[in-house]
Formats: C-alpha cells, structure tokens, sequence
C-alpha cells in the first residue's frame, strides 16, 4: 500500500457551500439533487479504486442511484440476453479528505459559470477553501 499524507476531513462551510451551488446547478439544469451530486461525483469524484468494478444492466440510470457510480467507456458484457455495463464504485463526498472536497468544488464551481450561476469570487473561494484545513 502507497503512504499518503495526512489530510483532514472536508469542512462543514465548504460543504454547505457546495450544496448550496449544487441545488442552484440542479435547480437551472431541472436535475433531482441526487442526479446532479452523482454527475458531480462523475466528473470530479475520487475512485475506490480503479481495479475493482460492478456491473449493471445497461438500462439502469446510474444518476438515479444512491450509491455512486462512473460508467467505465466501452466496457459492456452481453450475459443471458442482457447487456450489462461496468462502472467504478466512486467514494460518497462524506468521506473526502480536503484535496478530493477541493476537486469537488473546483469542478461544482467551473460548471457553474460555465452555465452563468454566480459563484463566490475567486478570493473568497480561496478562503473558504482554506477552511478545508480545519473548519
């Protein structure tokens, strides 16, 4: 096993930040809370771990799940007349250290203007990620 260092948990004003944008992500875009977290965790979200994987049928919509899922490409097994599609299992964001929650809201944030959402100035961004620190 690698030595990581040592990082703190996100911090609770980082993540009420984050869902505070995600609900006006969700909100602009006519997104469920659950499929607009589970697109963010797409993107931007930290792996289990790249060796290990499930399969769903094909005709799940993972942005519907409560576990998180990121659909492997081009990884499909036809098996008893069903096609199945293999996904990496993504951690949920309670579980992120201050790196992995700081990718998460980078990605949350760059979206958002991307779509015209206001989002905190740059300054500001920069210390409510400082908080990740130690809320």
């Amino acid at each position: 096993a690698a030595i990581k260092p040592l990082r703190g948990k996100r911090s609770l004003t980082a993540n009420s930040y984050y869902w505070q944008l995600l609900g006006k992500f969700r909100t602009m875009l006519g997104l469920s809370a659950t499929e607009a977290h589970n697109i963010m965790l797409d993107r931007y979200g930290t792996l289990y771990a790249e060796d290990q994987f499930v399969l769903l049928p094909k005709s799940v919509d993972y942005l519907q799940e409560e576990i998180h899922y990121r659909p492997i490409p081009n990884r499909t097994v036809e098996k008893n007349g069903k096609v199945w599609q293999a996904y990496w299992l993504v951690k949920p964001s309670h579980l992120y250290d201050t790196k992995e929650f700081s990718v998460l809201i980078d990605g949350l944030v760059s979206e958002c203007k991307e779509i015209g959402i206001e989002t905190l100035p740059p300054d500001e961004l920069a210390r409510l990620k400082q908080t990740l620190k130690g809320d």
